[in-house]
C-alpha cells in the first residue's frame, strides 16, 4: 500500500530507536534485575513514545509495571536489610554498655560489701 501512495510526511512519526533494537522488551524481560529510578524513568518514557506513536502495548505495559513493582521491592529490601544491620551494631553496642554498668555496679556492691565487713569485725557487738 504504501509503495503505490506513501502516506505524508506528517502523519507517521519515526519511531523511536528501541523500536528497531528491541531492547525495551529485552530490557524488562529478567524481573530479578535491579533498575535504577533513571533506567526506569527512560523506559517509562519510551514506552509513552511508543503508545503515543500508535502501538499496542497493552502486554508491555503489564511487563513494565510488574518490574517496576520489583524495583521498588526490591529497593525497599536494601533499605530494610541497611536498617537491620544498624539496629544490629546498636544493639552490639548497648550490649557492651550494659556490660560495663553491669561490671560497674557489681565492682560497687563489692566495694561496699567489703566496707560492711570492716565495719562489722571493727564494731564490738
Amino acid at each position: 500500500m504504501f509503495l503505490r501512495d506513501p502516506p505524508p510526511t506528517g502523519m507517521l512519526r519515526r519511531a523511536p530507536p528501541l523500536v528497531h533494537e528491541g531492547t525495551l522488551a529485552a530490557a524488562l524481560a529478567p524481573p530479578t534485575q535491579s533498575f535504577s529510578e533513571t533506567e526506569l524513568s527512560n523506559a517509562r518514557s519510551e514506552f509513552a513514545d511508543l503508545t503515543d506513536a500508535g502501538f499496542k502495548l497493552d502486554w508491555l505495559k503489564t511487563k513494565f509495571d510488574e518490574v517496576t513493582l520489583v524495583c521498588k521491592i526490591s529497593n525497599k529490601v536494601q533499605e530494610l536489610e541497611k536498617h537491620i544491620k544498624n539496629l544490629k551494631a546498636e544493639l552490639e553496642m548497648e550490649k557492651v554498655r550494659s556490660a560495663a554498668r553491669f561490671l560497674s555496679l557489681e565492682q560497687s556492691l563489692l566495694n561496699l560489701s567489703s566496707e560492711m565487713n570492716k565495719k562489722r569485725k571493727l564494731s564490738p557487738e
